[in-house]
């Protein structure tokens, strides 16, 4: 990072008295939700008039899933605390200031949580800051981790990492500027639960020979819900006098923060593609993906595939290291695929048909890791990035500070984006699917004085 300028410097050391401390925010419905407590939904409120920094912002909860008792012959079913914790369960996340919204709360959350987090977040950082605190591995299920004999696990998890306006820079936010400020999350259904079988490892498939009970009555609750933020606080006043300085010159104060969108279409193959649209002031990325949406528990299909939509064990990842398991819900292939290509108002990016490989090669580049000696991903094979991860992407912008509204200009007109594919004409390629189109691009909010607000997409 390089230095400030001796001049900004000397303005900055003049803030004294700075202070820091973590506060502890209760939900306003309710401290349960999912499934399993009868409550979908879950809203806080910031604190009002306080400097937040919003890369702080936790939500603490307690996990229990509730699986199917052993009965009639039929072997008990497991509910299992999915990979990627409470950010895996989430299903729609939505900011708002003042009744105005801040992004488009897209759905489903969790694949573009999982999209994220698996290749832009290293292994380092999953098997030690993830695996402590939001359960980034999928573990088997345990008799001391069910107290209450739910036939399911029970864990407390914390997920500091939240998509969106959260990831705001700066991150420092004032909060006497804006309206009050609220964070809504839509909850999943029980099918984003992996199960076990009684008499199984974990990720073992349904047999004959196991005889287990319903998977679909599988479900799970949150409880003991809060969040926690830190607060800042300055005794000498001049940011408050820096920001009234800003909004009498300027207009607003900025702040840029990414936005999501999600486009799917059910396939009947690997070839055809999906298509959405855009219009922004910055397209950063374009992501593709396909999740298998055939087979059930009873009859997966010749590839083994079980529907993404449906309660089963966790997929084996082959080669790879640090995870072994996957969500079946956020498990994207590249079964059947030969090439693809991206097209923005037919404008092809890239210029040729990519193979499937080479769409790890796009992310390397993307996020400028090709020369770096640290960073990488919680991809650790290629066979797991063709069967697993697969989430080719094309990037529009610099890969530098978030800060820097550098992607595709869109705002003149609503853009067409395509995700074309050709199929390879495989086996594999004739097993039905669901393909997705994911956007990633900046939005801006001013906020002038009076509180006034406009989001400028």
């Amino acid at each position: 990072m390089e230095p400030l300028p001796s001049n900004v410097m000397y303005y900055v050391n003049q803030i004294a008295g700075y202070s820091k401390n973590t506060v502890k925010l209760q939900n306003i419905n309710s401290d349960k939700a999912g499934p399993g407590a009868g409550s979908r939904q879950t809203t806080v409120t910031m604190p009002t008039n306080s400097i937040i920094n919003l890369e702080s912002l936790a939500l603490h909860a307690t996990f229990t899933g509730t699986g199917v008792a052993a009965s009639g012959g039929l072997k008990a079913v497991y509910a299992l605390c999915p990979r990627g914790g409470l950010a895996t369960l989430a299903q729609r996340v939505s900011w708002a200031a003042g009744g105005i919204a801040l992004d488009n709360g897209p759905t489903p959350y969790n694949v573009i949580y999982a999209v994220k987090n698996t290749t832009e977040n290293s292994l380092d950082k999953m098997l030690t800051d993830q695996r402590v605190l939001n359960n980034s591995m999928i573990s088997g299920y345990d008799v001391a981790d069910d107290p209450n004999d739910v036939k399911g696990q029970r864990l407390d998890l914390i997920c500091n990492e939240w998509l969106g306006f959260s990831e705001a820079a700066p991150c420092f936010l004032d909060t006497n500027l804006l309206p009050e400020l609220r964070l809504t999350i839509q909850w999943e259904s029980s099918n984003v639960v992996p199960v076990q079988y009684e008499g199984t490892t974990v990720g073992d498939p349904k047999s004959a020979a196991v005889l287990p009970g319903p998977e679909q009555n599988v479900t799970y609750s949150l409880e003991d819900m809060y969040w926690t933020v830190e607060v800042i606080s300055f005794s000498n006043g001049l940011l408050d006098a820096m920001n009234d300085r800003i909004i009498s010159e300027s207009g607003a104060l900025s702040v840029v923060y990414p936005q999501y969108q999600i486009f799917s279409v059910e396939a009947q193959g690997a070839g055809g593609g999906v298509r959405g649209s855009a219009s922004t002031m910055s397209l950063n990325r374009v992501y593709g993906m396909a999740r298998m949406s055939g087979g059930t528990p009873d009859t997966p299909t010749t590839d083994g595939y079980i529907n993404y939509a449906l309660n089963q064990p966790p997929l084996k990842i082959a080669d790879n290291c640090g995870i072994h398991l996957n969500n079946a819900w956020t498990n994207f292939v590249s079964a059947g695929v030969k090439d693809y290509q991206f097209k923005i108002n037919n404008s092809p990016y890239p210029l040729y048909f990519e193979k499937p490989l080479g769409g790890y090669n796009s992310c390397v580049t993307s996020f400028a890791r090709a020369y770096k000696k640290s960073g990488g991903s919680q991809i650790g094979g290629r066979k797991a990035w063709l069967n697993n991860h697969f989430t080719p992407m094309v990037s529009l912008n610099h890969p530098a500070d978030q800060r820097f509204i550098s992607g595709l200009d869109l705002r003149s007109i609503n853009s067409q984006i395509n995700w074309d594919i050709t199929s390879d004409g495989g086996t594999s390629a004739a097993a039905v699917r669901q393909q997705l189109l994911m956007t990633e691009q900046s939005s801006l909010l001013q906020i002038g004085g009076g509180r006034s607000l406009q989001v400028i997409s």
